[in-house]
């Protein structure tokens, strides 16, 4: 997604004033200030604060979804696939915290506009069109009692619950999610996966 410098800084910071106040806290006010800008220029970006907050989702899912996909589609065998799979929402959402918080919010409030913007990434990639992740696994599932759909899932699960359940793992378990751990996880999902699939 190419876009002008100005607009990207005004992308920029109303995602982290989105991530940190949801839609309803933001302002236009707020955003104005931290990009620096006065508010017109947002106006000639935007029409308004909804246009704004839904193009901030769709940049920011546009910096995962075509790495998930290249992932998928390279050459490589089937294990390196996974792996690569696993490491793209790892580095997403370790270097992104703000994408998760922004991601959690718009699921809590019923994911209004995050269903349109879904609708929208889906439509530009040819192969969520073609039936995305669970179509391309179903070839390697030789159990065909398995839904590819629950395999797919459970790969995404596995890979992201860590970052949205790092209090309980840090107080019930005692556990700092550092690199170490992160790392250690990493190996954890891939050798299950990698299980299910021999």
């Amino acid at each position: 997604m190419r876009v002008s410098n100005t607009k990207e800084r005004i992308l920029k910071k109303s995602f982290k004033i989105f991530a940190k106040k949801g839609y309803e806290g933001a302002r236009i006010d707020d955003i104005s200030r931290a990009a620096g800008i006065n508010k017109a220029t947002i106006y000639y970006y935007f029409e308004g604060k909804r246009e704004l907050y839904q193009e901030v989702l769709y940049y920011e899912l546009s910096k995962l979804i075509p790495n998930l996909i290249e992932a998928l589609t390279g050459k490589e065998d089937l294990s390196d696939k996974i792996e690569r799979v696993i490491d793209v929402y790892f580095e997403f959402f370790k270097s992104n915290p703000d994408a998760l918080r922004l991601l959690l919010r718009e699921i809590a409030s019923g994911a209004r506009y995050l269903k349109d913007i879904l609708k929208r990434i889906a439509q530009e990639q040819e192969f969520i069109k073609k039936g995305g992740a669970p179509a391309y696994f179903e070839k390697w599932i030789k159990d065909k009692e398995v839904d590819p759909l629950n395999v797919w899932l459970n790969i995404v699960g596995m890979s992201i619950i860590h970052f949205i359940a790092y209090p309980f793992i840090e107080v019930f378990y005692n556990i700092e999610m550092d690199e170490e751990f992160l790392e250690n996880r990493k190996k954890s999902i891939l050798a299950f996966v990698e299980r299910f699939f021999k």
